[in-house]
C-alpha cells in the first residue's frame, strides 16, 4: 500500500510503499485530514482512523495508477540514462504505489497532476 505527505501546493514531501498495519499504525501520528483511495486496502486504514479519531475522505482512485506513472516519469525516469529513451519507454522497475497515493493526495486537493512541480531527484 503506498502513502504520500504533500503540502496544499501539491509537492509530495515524502512518500513510500508499507504495509497496510504500519499505515495504520501512521494514523497515531497525525493531526491533519488524510484521503485514502477507494480500493480494497482502505477498510483497514478507515477503521484505524476512526479508533484514533482521524479524519478521512474517501477518494475515487480510478485512474491514479495512471497518473502516478506520469508523476513518476517526471520525478524518477528523467534521471540517467532513461532520459534518452522515449517516453514511451519509461517504466518503473517496481510497483508506483506511492506515485499512486500522490495521484490521489492531489485529486484531495484539487490539483491535476500535471500542474504540480516534481523534484526530479
Amino acid at each position: 500500500m503506498g502513502y504520500a505527505y504533500l503540502d496544499t501546493r501539491g509537492r509530495c514531501l515524502d512518500r513510500g510503499i508499507e504495509s497496510g498495519d504500519a499505515i495504520a499504525d501512521r494514523l497515531d501520528h497525525c493531526t491533519i485530514e488524510v484521503a485514502v483511495g477507494d480500493g480494497t486496502e482502505r477498510h483497514q486504514v478507515l477503521r484505524a482512523a476512526d479508533a484514533s479519531g482521524v479524519n478521512v475522505k474517501v477518494i475515487d482512485e480510478d485512474g491514479t495508477t495512471l497518473e502516478g506513472r506520469e508523476l513518476w516519469r517526471r520525478a524518477e525516469g528523467s534521471l540517467g540514462f532513461r532520459r534518452w529513451l522515449p517516453h514511451g519507454l519509461k517504466l518503473p522497475s517496481g510497483p508506483i504505489d506511492d506515485y499512486a497515493a500522490w495521484a490521489i493526495g492531489l485529486r484531495y486537493l484539487g490539483i491535476k497532476p500535471s500542474d504540480v512541480w516534481v523534484d526530479p531527484g
